[in-house]
């Protein structure tokens, strides 16, 4: 199946996504990786009328640790977080549930962010972050606010995302002294749920 017409942009700046997102409202998407909303489009489960792609945007694709945090960007591809030196060496939980995501096609496509902000419940990212007591940074024309992961979820397939916010990054805790962590995934073959 297609999905219904709907509109396209790819802003350059972050500036010029907010503009759109908070002029569009609620009928506009984010579209980064893709690879839970086309889907969902195709089987016209979703319709947004505009998707406003941020992959144009530079400083999205961020992984570093500053202020405690590690922060992962809106365009950090799961792969990246597998190859991630910095995620390996502070945060056991996220480097051993990264190989587990999906399947190689979505790992190289799909981000955690667009997983997070997807609420998917068989996905795998969100249990992460409940685990590791993430923070979720949005971004909207007037401000930006930072939303703990289990204030974010709200229910299947809804996060507390308000119209024209964009999520630019999750911001996980640094563990400090000893300690660990490990994810363990159930599956009958690859890319089982």
């Amino acid at each position: 199946m297609y999905p219904a017409a709907f509109a396209y942009s790819a802003p350059e700046t972050l500036d010029e996504a907010l503009a759109t997102l908070s002029q569009e409202g609620e009928s506009a998407r984010v579209l980064a990786g893709g690879q839970s909303l086309i889907p969902m489009m195709k089987l016209r489960l979703a319709s947004p009328a505009h998707l406003v792609d941020i992959n144009n945007i530079s400083g999205l694709d961020h992984i570093n640790s500053a202020n405690g945090y590690l922060r992962i960007g809106a365009l950090v591809r799961h792969n990246d977080i597998v190859n991630s030196a910095d995620i390996a060496a502070h945060n056991g939980a996220i480097a051993s549930a990264a190989p587990w995501v999906a399947d190689p096609l979505v790992r190289n496509r799909g981000t955690l962010c667009g997983s997070v902000a997807h609420c998917d419940p068989e996905g795998d990212w969100n249990s992460v972050m409940l685990a590791v007591r993430a923070e979720v940074v949005a971004q909207s024309a007037t401000g930006e606010r930072v939303i703990p992961i289990d204030d974010f979820v709200v229910d299947f397939f809804t996060n507390s995302l308000e119209p024209g916010e964009i999520v630019t990054e999750v911001r996980i805790p640094k563990y400090t002294g000893k300690g660990g962590g490990a994810y363990l995934k159930l599956e009958r073959k690859i890319g089982d749920y």
